[in-house]
């Protein structure tokens, strides 16, 4: 899946793992692109993976 970084003003926040309790692990910025491996489901969110420990909330990709 691929998808381009919304809904923020200028960047995501990415984390080490599916979820709001894991730590952070850096940022994508508005209108990058992303490709997802896998989702996951935590904290009411679905959580997509953008690389080794990089999550980023689904709320803020826009899938192609």
């Amino acid at each position: 899946i691929t998808g381009t970084v919304y809904n923020v003003q200028k960047f995501a926040n990415i984390r080490k793992g599916p979820g709001i309790s894991y730590d952070l692990n850096g940022t994508i910025n508005l209108g990058e692109k992303v490709t997802i491996t896998e989702t996951k489901a935590a904290d009411g969110m679905t959580w997509g993976k953008i690389g080794e420990d990089k999550w980023v909330s689904m709320t803020y990709i826009n899938v192609d």
